[in-house]
């Protein structure tokens, strides 16, 4: 959807982007972050052309931005910054609806638009249409602004720190709306924050910039669970996945390689395995790493003959997790249950991982040890 190809920007002989080459795929919502001075601002205004390439490409659906009339790929593309940018002399709805009738657009399709973005974004049109920006608090002014770079129904939305001149409550819920348009609308959205828990909370993709160069472009989860050297994990902040219970996936907690074993295996022959790989208990799984059941050894002992199949003996009520699930959901789950293990599974029910009430308890216990030798 938008592509940076070698892109460089110089300032008076400055370099400060150099090289740069990222892909952003269409309805992703890209978090661009760092120190100031990384880059991100300048990189975020490039989409639209305020500020020129020096060197290289950057293409939007394959084609090279710099073949377009620079006035209509803004029409083209939504533009939210940190002060809204509303015109002081103009009502509401004459800030949300400039674009379109610049393009020529009037009548009864727009005034119902403009009601229904103003809805979207949380505002009564009854009450704010023909209300000048003055009389609008900060973060009723932004979301008017949400709703002017949506009227054109635009498939890219820039968002230069939108949110971070806001009170923290008016900034959550600014945030939870514009998740919502998200979920509604699946656009392409680019935006730039200094806020590593804003970047968390609203991104698929962060890409974390220092002297506009990438350190790390990846998911929240995998920056959070594997950052990119010591810079980026002190710039998420060591420990922080801890603040994201959510992101922890229940193969974080696994026990790797548990022992299983085929159905058509006799009781003699688990009893051995067991004892190889001094554990108490055996998954039963077929060919295909389906989960079957489970066979334990104090069942084992009591069973006189040893040629029984596993198919005969074993327990098909296997406590499962989803593998897609939370460490909350786990935390639940053995709260529920009184057995001493969950297997973790996929959706046609294929063996992921087995977690254990101690392997749970060494995922937690790690979090203290980081912090005591901190």
């Amino acid at each position: 959807m938008i592509e940076f190809i070698d892109v460089c920007k110089k300032y008076k002989g400055t370099t400060v982007i150099d090289g740069f080459n990222l892909k952003i795929e269409k309805g992703n919502i890209v978090a661009l972050i760092g120190e100031s001075g990384s880059g991100k601002t300048t990189l975020l205004k490039m989409i639209n052309r305020l500020i020129k390439l020096s060197e290289g490409q950057i293409l939007v659906n394959g084609t090279d931005i710099g073949t377009w009339d620079p006035i209509e790929l803004r029409r083209k593309i939504g533009y939210v910054i940190q002060q809204h940018g509303l015109f002081p002399h103009m009502t509401i709805k004459e800030n949300i609806q400039i674009i379109p009738q610049l393009l020529g657009k009037r009548g009864e399709f727009l005034e119902a638009k403009t009601k229904a973005l103003l809805e979207l974004v949380g505002l009564d049109p009854k009450i704010f249409i023909d209300r000048y920006p003055a009389q609008l608090s900060g973060g009723q002014q932004q979301r008017v602004g949400v709703a002017r770079a949506l009227i054109t129904d635009p498939e890219i939305i820039l968002m230069d720190e939108p949110f971070s001149a806001l009170d923290p409550m008016t900034r959550s819920d600014l945030q939870d709306q514009l998740l919502n348009i998200q979920e509604e609308f699946n656009k392409t959205i680019v935006f730039v924050t200094h806020d590593m828990d804003e970047a968390i909370k609203l991104a698929d993709k962060i890409c974390i910039l220092r002297n506009g160069k990438i350190l790390q472009y990846d998911t929240p989860e995998n920056i959070l669970k594997h950052p990119n050297g010591e810079y980026v994990e002190q710039f998420i902040g060591k420990g922080k996945i801890w603040n994201n219970p959510a992101l922890i996936k229940p193969i974080d907690a696994a026990i790797a390689n548990p022992g299983t074993i085929s159905k058509k295996r006799t009781v003699l022959q688990a009893m051995e395995t067991m004892r190889e790989k001094k554990i108490d208990g055996l998954l039963v799984v077929d060919k295909d790493k389906v989960l079957l059941g489970y066979v334990g050894l104090s069942k084992m002992k009591k069973i006189e003959h040893g040629q029984l199949t596993i198919e005969q003996v074993m327990s098909s009520d296997v406590p499962t997790i989803d593998e897609n699930g939370t460490l909350i959901d786990v935390v639940d789950q053995f709260s529920n249950t009184q057995l001493g293990y969950l297997a973790i599974v996929d959706e046609e029910d294929r063996l992921k991982g087995l977690i254990t009430r101690s392997s749970l308890l060494s995922l937690l216990g790690s979090q203290f040890i980081e912090k005591g030798d901190e």
